[in-house]
């Protein structure tokens, strides 16, 4: 897809309605088979699971790269909207679990893992409905972003987006250096965003029972998603700052965070030994997230100006800070930095 932009224009409706179907085959899959095995070689492999975890992560890194150059079609709002609907897929399916009954700290559940994929199954059908909603609503009205000036770098208008398109697919290297500032900072928020999943854990009272921690863990996961949600409409009311001054703020929290994880072991170490309280980390963890929201979403409006291309490469430069965050987790957990 990258590589041919040209074909995902004219074919991106239809790939995204192409990750509709996998993302609901998937949440089926999870709802009937969750708990099934299927025998390999003697032993017992969830291979139900690894397919279902197989389809969703494929629709999760590949509509990074279709969803925002269609949303692209219809303007800011549109993106905006889009990018808040990415940072409320972790708060849906906490609010579930809420339902559930994980967030109060014991074994026992309201409803199954079953019902709970096919909640989100529900969900999924209901996004869907709204797909094709936009598919056959003909009063909404496309925009032209080569007709949209930018303040630091005037679009010619002249050239239309599919041209600009054709001009950065011929040379990545002048597309990666022309458009560092949006690839730089879109990689930063992601590897300090999902690295920070790995500190939840460490950023809860240590002395506390087994249950009050998961109830902690739960909220402070919950305000994650919820800052990151608010954080993301930011931009589509008012752009108060830079993306480098939201990524210099999220990055001075995520320090903070990093120094609580890192001090946690003094309390079972030393009774006397006080930390700051877990509320405070929560209101860190909230603002945190908010400038991630708030950056992401200038980023894929800065590319979106661009060309689709550009924008299918924002996504892509999103996953690939989502990973390294995931390894930076790993690194700093295995290495002892969070304790």
């Amino acid at each position: 897809m990258l590589f041919a932009p040209e074909f995902l224009r004219s074919y991106n409706r239809t790939a995204v309605g192409l990750l509709f179907i996998v993302a609901l085959a998937s949440a089926a899959l999870l709802a009937v088979c969750w708990d099934q095995t299927v025998e390999i070689g003697g032993d017992a492999s969830s291979v139900p699971v690894l397919i279902a975890s197989f389809g969703a992560g494929l629709v999760g890194s590949t509509s990074m790269v279709t969803f925002f150059p269609l949303a692209s079609e219809y303007g800011t709002t549109a993106i905006t909207f889009l990018s808040a609907g990415v940072g409320a897929c972790g708060l849906i399916t906490q609010l579930i679990s809420f339902g559930q009954g994980v967030s109060n700290g014991d074994a026992s559940l309201r409803f199954s893992v079953s019902v709970f994929y096919w909640s989100m199954t529900g969900v999924l059908i209901f996004c869907g409905m709204g797909f094709l909603g936009i598919l056959y609503d003909d009063k909404l009205e496309k925009v032209s972003w080569a007709t949209v000036p930018r303040e630091d770098d005037p679009v010619d208008l002249e050239e239309d987006a599919t041209e600009r398109c054709a001009r950065d697919t011929d040379n990545l290297i002048h597309l990666f250096w022309q458009y560092r500032r949006i690839f730089l900072n879109t990689v930063f928020t992601c590897v300090l965003q999902f690295s920070t999943t790995g500190l939840l854990s460490y950023l809860c009272d240590q002395r506390a029972d087994a249950g009050t921690k998961q109830s902690q863990i739960f909220w402070l996961t919950f305000v994650y998603f919820l800052g990151s949600l608010i954080g993301r409409f930011g931009p589509g009311i008012y752009q108060v700052m830079s993306m480098e001054i939201s990524n210099l703020i999220q990055f001075g929290l995520w320090v903070y965070c990093i120094v609580i994880s890192n001090r946690g072991h003094l309390q079972k170490e030393d009774p006397n030994y006080t930390l700051p309280p877990v509320f405070l980390s929560t209101i860190v963890m909230f603002g945190f997230s908010v400038c991630h929201g708030y950056t992401v979403t200038i980023v894929f409006v800065a590319a979106s100006r661009e060309s689709h291309l550009v924008s299918q490469w924002a996504g892509v430069f999103n996953q690939i800070g989502a990973l390294l965050g995931a390894l930076l987790a790993f690194i700093l957990v295995h290495m002892g930095v969070m304790q």
